[in-house]
């Protein structure tokens, strides 16, 4: 009798859908890595530390199906965070991770991401001079030494960009050191390296132990990206840097005075969320509060290497432009928030190189090079990051909020030929979403007239407008007693932010809108400043007062801008606003968009 050809398709199903509750099963039980943000205020008395309790609250989640050696939740955490941040990196499955956020006292709980990386004459370009770079550094900065903080693949220290001398001894308040392993020792470290760690367990946990045959477990740099950057942003003057004769000139970073503190949280196999936020939190202890913290950016896809060997080119008309690989906006999560920022130097770089890999950094290129040429975000990072060291040093008691007001305030958005920048990927003129304020100016943001700043209250009422929950928003503020109740920001349109995004709703009902800025001048005490606003084809724009008068340095004074519907755009406007006084412009990008329907 023939076989019922049912039976076995019915058969085959049964085994599939056993087999796929099986690799399901499997795959609830899988321990990936977690971040666990606490709120160290929710801990119970009865627990002598933070780690105990985080500890605690690990095991009480733990399933029932554990290994040997992990009754202690203590064994499934990777880091302990402490100073910018409260809370673990923990392995933990996905039903331990659900069953965690549930317990009091947990605020978040994001998962493990994974990061890939993504100049001689940029000083120069950029109007900072040899003599000028120099005396900004010489006036009066003894007191006031700044440290850059640099989070990328490590660095390497034979470089002559990170050469110490004439440097002053290191700052006592500096409580970094220098880690050692294969490659890397304590001599490597001098006045210009004064720190060097290392952050590899998200990696390890991830993707499995290093090969220390093939990697430095040392904060030792073999990729050259952190050491291109590191140089880039502190790099001291080198004369006659070149790559293989073209690009020659001196090299040096856009804070040639300031120190390095080389923190390798970059890999291999990628850059891991775990490690990079303790490499914060460590940071942050070693002393790098209200100093420039600097994370680079981070690009999707492999490093993004563009290797010019056209020659160095001067005198290019028009120039600058927006390069193709540049950030975007808008910024969709809040489009009352205008990005990005601004733009600065980031093709065609030249910095220092590691000696571990040839400027092509294919495995087989032999040829060895002190300086390579690189293009990407990551360049333009640490332009920006060297130039707000510079102002940091001018200007040490300014807020982070002040020195990126300085930073946009007074940013260009014209080229050499008087026409506006051009983004490079559509060959037309670039918008406030590609260039944000515009092109940094180093000199002109040493001496920005009027800035816009933000205090942590302000920057507590914006989160009161973002509909956060209570325990979101006690993770952002220290002091208990915070609440939005008495929340002045009406709008989140209404930060002190430099640069102004009008956002009309769908409710046409709604015809005008009203704006509120805040500026403090750091400029001479007597200073008068008038308003020029350019023309919008959607919006009538009216600025109350017109006028500024100032009496003193650092008197703050409040103006507000009102933007009536006059004929919706199916399409953002762009324009701008400044404040003139004869000698300073301080210019705010506006963009204006109209939700549909139109």
């Amino acid at each position: 009798m023939a076989e019922n050809p049912v039976k076995w398709l019915f058969l085959i199903l049964a085994s599939c859908l056993c087999f796929a509750f099986v690799l399901s099963e499997s795959n609830l039980l899988i321990k990936k890595t977690y971040i666990v943000q606490m709120h160290k205020s929710a801990m119970p008395a009865s627990f002598s530390s933070p780690l105990e309790w985080y500890s605690s609250k690990l095991k009480s989640v733990m399933s029932d199906t554990q290994s040997e050696g992990e009754g202690d939740g203590e064994n499934r955490i990777i880091y302990s965070y402490q100073n910018a941040f409260h809370g673990v990196a923990a392995q933990l499955t996905e039903e331990e991770a659900e069953r965690l956020k549930q317990e009091d006292g947990v605020v978040a709980i994001l998962p493990e991401t994974k990061y890939e990386l993504h100049t001689t004459r940029s000083p120069m370009f950029l109007g900072l001079e040899p003599e000028e770079s120099t005396s900004i550094w010489s006036q009066k900065l003894a007191d006031h030494d700044v440290i850059v903080g640099v989070l990328d693949t490590g660095i390497w220290p034979e470089s002559a960009s990170f050469n110490d001398t004439g440097m002053t001894p290191v700052p006592a308040h500096w409580k970094g050191t220098c880690e050692t392993g294969r490659g890397f020792q304590k001599h490597h470290c001098n006045r210009k390296i004064v720190g060097a760690r290392v952050f590899y367990r998200g990696y390890e946990a991830a993707t499995g132990k290093i090969n220390e045959k093939n990697e430095y477990k040392s904060p030792r740099d073999q990729d050259g990206h952190g050491t291109h950057t590191a140089a880039t942003v502190a790099g001291s003057p080198v004369r006659g840097a070149n790559l293989l004769g073209y690009a020659y000139g001196t090299a040096r970073g856009m804070a040639p005075g300031a120190r390095i503190a080389a923190y390798k949280v970059c890999w291999t196999g990628g850059c891991f969320s775990s490690d990079i936020l303790s490499a914060v939190d460590r940071a942050v202890g070693d002393g790098m509060e209200g100093k420039a913290i600097k994370h680079y950016a981070l690009t999707n896809g492999k490093p993004t290497a563009t290797l010019a060997f056209l020659g160095t080119r001067l005198g290019v008309r028009p120039s600058p432009v927006v390069a193709a690989f540049s950030s975007r906006g808008p910024n969709f999560l809040t489009l009352e928030i205008l990005k990005p920022d601004v733009v600065a130097p980031g093709v065609n770089i030249l910095a220092a190189w590691t000696g571990e890999l040839g400027p092509s950094s294919l495995p087989t290129d032999h040829r060895r090079v002190r300086f390579n040429i690189l293009s990407g975000t990551s360049m333009s990072c640490p332009h920006v990051s060297g130039i707000a060291a510079l102002i940091k040093a001018r200007h040490p008691d300014w807020s982070p909020a002040a020195v990126k007001s300085a930073l946009m305030t007074t940013a260009y958005v014209h080229d050499n030929i008087h026409n506006p920048l051009q983004d490079s990927s559509t060959a037309a003129a670039s918008t406030p979403y590609d260039h944000g304020a515009g092109h940094i100016n180093p000199l002109k943001a040493l001496d920005p007239g009027l800035i816009y700043d933000i205090s942590a209250q302000d920057y507590f009422e914006f989160l009161c407008t973002q509909k956060l929950t209570a325990m979101q928003l006690k993770a952002f503020s220290k002091h208990s007693n915070m609440s939005c109740h008495h929340n002045t920001l009406a709008t989140p349109g209404d930060l002190n932010y430099p640069a102004i995004s009008v956002v009309f709703p769908e409710d046409t009902a709604i015809s005008t809108l009203t704006l509120h800025r805040t500026v403090t001048n750091v400029g001479p005490p007597a200073s008068h400043y008038h308003v020029v606003v350019s023309p919008f084809k959607g919006v009538t724009i009216k600025v109350e007062p017109k006028t500024l008068n100032f009496t003193r340095r650092n008197q703050k004074l409040s103006y507000k801008i009102s933007f009536t519907r006059k004929s919706p755009q199916t399409m953002p406007e762009f324009g701008g606003l400044a404040w003139k006084d004869g000698v300073h412009k301080v210019r705010s990008p506006i963009a204006i968009t109209w939700l549909p329907p139109f």
